[in-house]
């Protein structure tokens, strides 16, 4: 997703922000991947345990794992000052929001009832 949204951005980006345009747009759409994949690995554990109710759980602590990792990011891309603000946020939010949808998919995935096997 990441790279389609660089695919489809890039030539904008570049026209829009300068030179330090695609750097920013960079930042932030691996910044969104980088916390959808660590908000990515509670509901792999919970799914590999089998246990839904535990699933559920895992899902809404991704869910906040996600966010406070990719805000951690941005701030402090933000706070140093070497790259384009206003690019760096614009993509910040379509990159989160894009891959949001991915993982909800996949923790959707994750929570659904597995048929028991009977004996």
């Amino acid at each position: 997703m990441s790279l389609f949204l660089v695919a489809i951005g890039w030539g904008p980006t570049v026209r829009w922000g300068g030179e330090s345009g695609p750097r920013a747009m960079l930042l932030a759409l691996g910044a969104c991947a980088f916390a959808s994949l660590v908000g990515g690995v509670p509901v792999a554990l919970a799914q590999a345990s089998g246990d839904p109710r535990r699933a559920v759980t895992a899902v809404l602590g991704s869910l906040a794992l996600r966010f406070f990792v990719a805000l951690a990011m941005i701030v402090s891309t933000l706070l140093s000052g070497k790259v384009a603000q206003a690019p760096l946020l614009i993509w910040f939010v379509l990159g989160y929001f894009a891959l949001l949808a991915l993982d909800a998919l996949y923790a959707r995935s994750a929570t659904r009832a597995r048929p028991t096997s009977e004996k």
